[in-house]
């Protein structure tokens, strides 16, 4: 009986130590599960944290690229609306500078054509006068008698020489002989 006994109270304390051994994990398990669950909502809570950071920092980001991408897009429409007022300034400029040549192209044939047409008059008026100084040579060939050779008047100078000396050569005869004769025969009759 004794010897029973102490094999049940090994028993009932090998029960009791299983038991309070079972117990002992069992709590530790429960507080390793309980450790564990709320390291877990922890992390999930960091987790949490972790993605509100990340949408702010994304939703940050986000906003940057649309002001960015508003600015450049100002800035290539300002851009692009300088430029075309440029290129149609240098139009403008290109056009005017055609027009000035074109204006100066016309002036330039205008003054050519009154240089041609004060040079047809000049031609005319000289034309005129040659014309005039015809009329008068021939009216004065008409007018006045026929212009004497050198022979013809070379022939009457000799004539007109001639003529001279022989009228007065008779003027001189006819004088002295008749006045002398005259002189003799009035004497000759006085006496």
């Amino acid at each position: 009986m004794h010897t029973t006994t102490t094999t049940t109270t090994t028993t009932t304390t090998t029960a009791t130590t299983a038991a309070a051994a079972v117990a002992a994990a069992a709590a530790a398990a429960a507080a390793t599960t309980t450790t564990t669950t709320s390291t877990t909502t922890t992390t999930t809570t960091t987790t949490t944290t972790t993605t509100t950071t990340t949408t702010t920092t994304t939703s940050t980001a986000s906003t940057t690229t649309t002001t960015t991408t508003t600015t450049t897009t100002t800035t290539t429409t300002t851009t692009t609306a300088l430029l075309l007022l440029l290129l149609l300034l240098l139009l403008l400029l290109l056009l005017l500078l055609l027009l000035l040549l074109l204006l100066l192209y016309l002036l330039l044939l205008l003054l050519l054509l009154l240089l041609l047409l004060l040079l047809l008059l000049l031609l005319l008026l000289l034309l005129l006068l040659l014309l005039l100084l015809l009329l008068l040579l021939l009216l004065l060939f008409l007018l006045l008698p026929p212009p004497p050779s050198l022979l013809l008047l070379l022939y009457y100078y000799y004539y007109y020489y001639y003529y001279y000396y022989y009228y007065y050569y008779y003027y001189y005869y006819y004088y002295f002989f008749c006045h002398h004769h005259h002189h003799h025969h009035h004497h000759h009759h006085s006496q």
